[in-house]
């Protein structure tokens, strides 16, 4: 993927494109047999999955707005930071099959060129490559998962059993992912240091999956508010040397 920040002669290229915008439908699941030159507003939606999306300008293939799918995460926090912003897309469409996609059609690694009005924000910097606090052996975590509304997410850790001291941000100490075709959540924590005392609110039926010392998964039972709370404690050098 490419963000043209500049003007330049290929943007204004762009731009004179998204006049006459072109596009090719998906046939069925398969991609589309081309790609397409779109035109609308880049929108952040903070919900159960965050997600990017084009509003378009015109309806394309029935839809109001698309889903941008980024393959790395640099690319997703380039794009987010033109959000609200007026760009051209092009890149091939293809239906959203599973629940891991938030738009009934996306497009993966699109080129996104703004509009010359565009004044993006700042590019966020990678939470996960920040430094962990030093000698740090063990710390609790908890993820909180609300299906309410359209859901949210949010993670928290502190470096003591009595939550005063929390640490942020919580990407270098956990991780979490949701499964697109059931209530199903992975969690785990940091490379180094292994799963301890995990509880849940509600209980699952079918209780906790652990195949690995610091990954776990549960089913999440509730369509309200799902609690899952964990310690993540330093492996012991025999272990951290395997």
């Amino acid at each position: 993927m490419r963000v043209l920040w500049l003007v330049t002669a290929v943007t204004v290229l762009i731009a004179t494109c998204a006049q006459a915008e072109a596009q090719t439908c998906p046939n069925g699941f398969e991609e589309a047999s081309a790609a397409s030159t779109l035109h609308g507003t880049l929108t952040y939606h903070d919900e159960l999955r965050e997600w990017l999306g084009l509003k378009l300008d015109k309806s394309t293939c029935g839809e109001e707005e698309i889903q941008l799918v980024f393959l790395e995460p640099k690319h997703w926090r380039e794009a987010e930071a033109l959000r609200e912003c007026n760009v051209t897309v092009i890149g091939t469409l293809f239906y959203s099959p599973t629940g891991y996609y938030s738009a009934g059609m996306a497009v993966t690694d699109a080129m996104v060129a703004p509009d010359v009005s565009c004044k993006p924000f700042p590019v966020k910097p990678d939470p996960s490559l920040a430094p962990r606090k030093a000698n740090v052996t063990i710390f609790v975590a908890e993820i909180a998962v609300d299906y309410r509304n359209k859901g949210r997410v949010r993670v928290r850790v502190w470096e003591d059993e009595q939550r005063k001291s929390e640490l942020t941000p919580w990407q270098p100490y956990v991780h979490y992912m949701l499964t697109g075709s059931q209530d199903v959540m992975w969690f785990g924590c940091a490379d180094g240091f292994e799963i301890t005392r995990i509880s849940q609110k509600p209980k699952p039926k079918d209780g906790l999956f652990q195949d690995e010392p610091n990954l776990a998964g549960t089913v999440l039972p509730s369509e309200a508010l799902n609690t899952v709370s964990f310690a993540c404690a330093r492996e012991t050098s025999d272990k951290a040397k395997q």
